[in-house]
């Protein structure tokens, strides 16, 4: 699985998200370059899941974490308390959102609560995350109006990211249409509009 987005701040485009899932490899690579503010680029790699389940997501072993200013990758091991059925709860880096995202969609889930680590130190303690299916109605994708499912992020009480799910074609396939990221909006592009 390949994906690509775009982001857009106040109605420009500033960047993108490109993301790999290929034999248990989840990678995230980040590139932002606002017009008035400093580039940011980053690298996300989450290893050791299955392709497919939540529960396959919950299982990662490591991950690693770059910014493009970082020295060095910051590398981190899951501690077998944030494996599943350990009893604190299964733990995720921030990163893995979008496959728990896609879970809740293809396995028709209400909801999944889950332990979110940051992405800059995943030792830091985690927060409580849940994901869930916030309602569904019409909705404007860059000009084109759409039926569209919202999935909503809650952490520490409030909404921190948002993404819409609708039929995009007449296959009937339910595909990510927009993503809001506490500010900034991404829209999937095709294979030939990626970087």
């Amino acid at each position: 699985m390949e994906s690509a987005e775009r982001f857009h701040l106040n109605g420009e485009a500033v960047g993108w998200i490109v993301r790999s899932l290929d034999g248990g490899t989840f990678r995230t690579q980040v590139d932002l370059r606002p017009r008035n503010g400093e580039r940011f680029s980053s690298t996300s790699v989450v290893e050791g899941i299955g392709e497919g389940a939540a529960t396959e997501v919950f299982g990662w072993r490591t991950y690693t974490y770059r910014e493009k200013s970082m020295e060095a990758p910051m590398e981190y091991i899951r501690p077998a308390h944030f494996a599943p059925g350990s009893g604190v709860g299964p733990a995720v880096p921030s990163y893995a959102e979008q496959l728990l995202v896609d879970a809740i969609i293809a396995e028709g889930l209400p909801e999944i609560v889950y332990l979110r680590l940051q992405d800059s130190d995943p030792t830091a303690s985690p927060t409580v995350a849940r994901l869930f299916r916030a309602g569904s109605g019409p909705l404007d994708v860059q000009g084109r109006t759409l039926s569209a499912e919202r999935i909503d992020l809650i952490v520490d009480g409030r909404v921190e990211n948002s993404h819409w799910f609708g039929r995009v074609n007449d296959d009937g396939r339910i595909q990510r249409v927009k993503s809001w990221w506490n500010g900034a909006v991404s829209y999937p592009v095709t294979a030939d509009q990626a970087p």
